[in-house]
């Protein structure tokens, strides 16, 4: 579980290999919430990114690899904590 407070940066680096190249998504697994992280792709690595972070973000993301051989599947658990008042 990555845990962080309200107005953060979450960066988890990853990296990826494959023939062909796969194709690489990020999604909500809840998909009634926005999704508001990215991808950032390089050759055969990439950072998933979520940047000024806030309660909504909460919870699970899906990063899936994709090519013609097959699907592989990471979760990222996601916790933004706010101060108490």
């Amino acid at each position: 579980q990555i845990v962080v407070g309200t107005n953060a940066s979450i960066r988890v680096p990853f990296t990826f290999s494959g023939a062909p190249k796969p194709e690489l998504t990020v999604a909500r697994v809840d998909e009634s919430h926005e999704n508001r992280a990215t991808l950032d792709l390089f050759e055969n690595s990439g950072t998933f990114l979520l940047r000024q972070t806030a309660r909504q973000d909460t919870g699970y993301y899906r990063l899936q690899a994709t090519n013609e051989s097959g699907t592989v599947t990471a979760r990222l658990d996601v916790l933004v904590q706010t101060v108490p008042s």
